[in-house]
C-alpha cells in the first residue's frame, strides 16, 4: 500500500475528502496587492464554514469586514455600509463564492461549472487551479489556485483580471 502523503490524488478523491468536513473554523492572513497602492492591504480574522451553505469571513482589524453567505444570500458589511444580495444575481459573484464554497463542501460539479479545473500534487500537497469558463467571469477573475493538504485548505490565491491579486492563508491547526 502506498503511504498517504506520497498517494497520487484525483478530483473526486480530493473532493470526497474535502466533502467529509462538516465544519471548520479557523484564523487567516490575507494580504491584497492593489495596482493603485503601494504597500499591500493585509487582514487577519476569522473564517467560518458548516455544511452544507454557510460561510463566514469575519476581520479582526480594521478597517473591520463582515462577508457572510447563508445559502444563497450574501451579506457585506464594511466601514462604506452593508450590503444585502442574492449570490445569483451576478454571475460574477456566483463564480468567486463557488470557488470557495464548493471547494469547502467538495462539490466538483459546482466548480467544473463556473470554472476549468486543474488538479496536481498529491494528498499531502495538493493544488487546484481554476480558470474562469464564461467571459463574465474572466472580466473579473483571471485565476483562482487553491492549496492545501489532505482534507484541509491552506491557501487561496486569487489573481484578478485588472492585474490585481489576493492571497489567503489558513494556518495549519
Amino acid at each position: 500500500m502506498v503511504p498517504a502523503s506520497a498517494e497520487e490524488m484525483g478530483l473526486s478523491d480530493l473532493m470526497e475528502r474535502l466533502g467529509e468536513v462538516d465544519s471548520v473554523e479557523k484564523t487567516y492572513e490575507e494580504t491584497k496587492h492593489v495596482d493603485m497602492l503601494e504597500e499591500p492591504l493585509v487582514r487577519t480574522g476569522v473564517i467560518d464554514y458548516r455544511r452544507p451553505d454557510y460561510l463566514r469571513k469575519e476581520s479582526d482589524g480594521e478597517p473591520r469586514e463582515l462577508v457572510e453567505l447563508v445559502g444563497e444570500q450574501l451579506r457585506v458589511v464594511s466601514p462604506r455600509g452593508e450590503r444585502e444580495m442574492r449570490v445569483d444575481e451576478d454571475p460574477r459573484v456566483r463564480g468567486v463564492i463557488a470557488s470557495i464554497r464548493a471547494t469547502l463542501a467538495g462539490d466538483a460539479g459546482t466548480l467544473k461549472e463556473h470554472f476549468r479545473v486543474e488538479l496536481s500534487g498529491e494528498v499531502a500537497d495538493w493544488r487546484l487551479h481554476l480558470s474562469p469558463r464564461t467571459d463574465a467571469m474572466e472580466e473579473v477573475i483571471d485565476s483562482i489556485t487553491i492549496e492545501g493538504e489532505e482534507a484541509a485548505i491552506r491557501e487561496f490565491l486569487v489573481h484578478e483580471a485588472n492585474g490585481d491579486r489576493s492571497r489567503m492563508v489558513i494556518p495549519a491547526p
